[in-house]
């Protein structure tokens, strides 16, 4: 299955990981020109993630377009601080793909929960929140963790 991934920070690369290990093709989408160098390059995220090396066969681009197209499914992991901001810029090359969303929290200002947030822009029932009590770093050591998808 082809997936995207929206944000490289820690959660976002430990799942990544997991998808990996089940024979997934991962692009990730990567904010800032800086981290995407390191990433492509290192493959380490070493503000966020120094000590997880990544598989060189995950791809990595700041492009979201590119990110998202031909992809069957698109995880958004960013904090929930940025959902805003990453649905807005989505809806633009948004396919009817599934959307999984990771972040945790709620919006500060309005207090919508993330998906609300996320149908600001995109209107679909193809949608999910992941959530649990898990740490990126478990996560990607393999440690049995408990997520929740609703």
């Amino acid at each position: 299955m082809k997936i995207a991934i929206i944000g490289a920070g820690a959660y976002g690369l430990a799942i990544a990981l997991m998808l990996y290990q089940n024979k997934h093709d991962i692009t990730m989408y990567v904010k800032t020109k800086e981290e995407l160098g390191t990433l492509k390059n290192k493959q380490i995220n070493e503000k966020k993630f120094p000590n997880v090396k990544m598989p060189k066969e995950i791809k990595f681009t700041n492009n979201m377009q590119e990110c998202v197209k031909n992809s069957e499914l698109i995880f958004i992991m960013v904090p929930a601080g940025f959902v805003d901001d990453v649905s807005r810029e989505l809806k633009n090359y948004y396919q009817d793909q599934y959307v999984c969303i990771g972040s945790k929290g709620i919006e500060q200002d309005s207090c919508l929960f993330v998906d609300d947030v996320f149908r600001k822009y995109i209107d679909t029932k193809k949608i999910a929140v992941i959530s649990g009590p898990s740490f990126a770093v478990d996560i990607a050591a393999y440690a049995p963790i408990g997520l929740t998808l609703a």
